[in-house]
This record gives structure tokens, sequence and C-alpha cells, in this order.
């Protein structure tokens, strides 16, 4: 089996790009006159790197946003027992403030590490939705509001959602080459994200002097909305590597076409 010149990875026999760093194997970016459309290879070829090397990154920022929701949510659970043993007398005032100290640790790190891989996905999305217009696929949505039905209030409760399904759902079409209509990968990465950000703000709205019993009802909210935000950033680790995937089927089609 061949080697990609660019990066090293072992590619096939018949491969055009390179499934790592999305380049050419041959090395040829010259235009083609003959693309549909008038569209060039050396884009195609130029958006595919983009799109995998934004790709490793987001998928190294979501793995890191996983690692530290699942450690948020082991930690509220040792807060959990925390406070049984506060109410019977059984633990110290210093173990109370080093919980505490752990605890806003972890949601500054928790912010910085999703806001950080939220940034990265906004970039990996224009640049993947965009690709799909290189292809020539017919897309719903624009690059731009791909990205920015994530500003805007109300709407990006389910606007999100459905511009995700159309990249994933073009991205890997079905044999026939119609777009794929089942993405379940989709919608359980959607309700996880919902829940997952619902939950934690639950949490953080107890009462100024809470009862024992709301404490213990929100450390538990916590718990389990950290392993829910765990869970999201799995999936979509699984939706970045599936586009990736996806659009490297779809350029090598493309080189058919073009060839």
């Amino acid at each position: 089996m061949p080697f990609c010149q660019h990066c090293g990875n072992q590619v096939p026999e018949s491969a055009r790009f390179c499934s790592s760093c999305g380049r050419s194997i041959s090395g040829d970016t010259s235009p083609n006159p003959e693309a549909p459309d008038g569209i060039e290879r050396t884009a195609v070829t130029t958006g595919l790197a983009s799109v995998a090397g934004r790709g490793r990154i987001l998928r190294t920022g979501l793995a890191l946003a996983g690692i530290v929701a699942f450690i948020a949510a082991v930690s509220t659970l040792f807060e959990a027992g925390l406070l049984a043993r506060l109410r019977d007398g059984r633990a110290t005032f210093a173990e109370a403030e080093a919980n505490d100290t752990r605890q806003a640790a972890l949601i500054i790190i928790a912010t910085v590490v999703v806001l950080a891989a939220g940034v990265v996905w906004l970039f990996w999305q224009h640049r993947a939705q965009k690709n799909l217009q290189l292809l020539g696929a017919r897309t719903k949505y624009s690059p731009g509001w791909a990205v920015g039905w994530w500003f805007v209030p109300v709407a990006n409760i389910w606007m999100p959602y459905q511009t995700m399904r159309e990249l994933y759902a073009t991205s890997l079409p079905n044999p026939d080459g119609s777009r794929a209509s089942n993405t379940p990968v989709i919608g359980w990465w959607w309700v996880a994200y919902l829940i997952g950000s619902f939950l934690p703000a639950v949490q953080g709205g107890v009462s100024e002097f809470p009862s024992y019993g709301e404490l213990v009802v929100t450390s538990w909210i916590g718990v389990i909305g950290r392993l829910v935000q765990a869970g999201a950033a799995l999936l979509a680790m699984r939706i970045v590597s599936d586009v990736v995937r996806g659009q490297h089927a779809l350029a090598e089609q493309f080189a058919d076409m073009t060839a």
C-alpha cells in the first residue's frame, strides 16, 4: 500500500486523497477545467485538508471536554458524600473548603475547555458545510448560517440540530447517492447536548440558604448533568469522524467525475 507524501499515512491503492490530512495522493493540485460548475480540484483538496486538520484538533478538544466532565461528575459525587458526613458531624470545615476549591477549579477548567472546543467546532462546521458546496451537493443552509444559527436566541434550541443533520446526512449519503434520512447519532447527540446544558443550570439555581435536601438533590443533578455532557462529547467525536470520512469518500467520487 502507498503512503501519503505529505503526512506519511498509509492509504489504499485506489485512494486519490489522504484520509488523514485530506491532500491529494498524487500531489496534483492544478485546477481541473472540466470540473462541473467551475469547481476546481485544488479547492476540494484544500477543503478536505482543512476539515481533516480542524477535525483532529476538534476531536482532541472534545475528548478533553468529556474527560473534564467525567472528572467533574466524580467530584460532585464525592461532594454528595461529604454533605452526608457534614450532616452527621463526621466532616471538618477544612474538608468542606477543599471541596469548594476543587469544584470551583473544575468549573473554570471545564468552561475554558468547552469554550475552546466550541470555537473550533464553529470553524470546523463552517468548513465542512462549505466542502459540500465545493463537491456539488445541494444544501439548504449556507456555511454562514450553519454557524449563525448557534447564536440566534430560541432558534438555537432547534436550528443547529437541523444544520448538523443536513451536514451529516449529505456527507454520508446512501449507496444510491441520495441523502441519508436515518441519522440517529445526530438526534442522540443533540438531546444529550440540550440535557447537559440544562441540568447544570438547574444545579446552580438553588436558593441562597438551601436545605440539606436541596443540596443533595442538586448534587445528584450535577452528577447526571456532567455524565450526560461526557456522553455528548463522545457522540460529537463520532460525528466529526464520520463527516470527515464521508467527505473524503465524496471527494473520491468527485475525482472520478472529473478525471
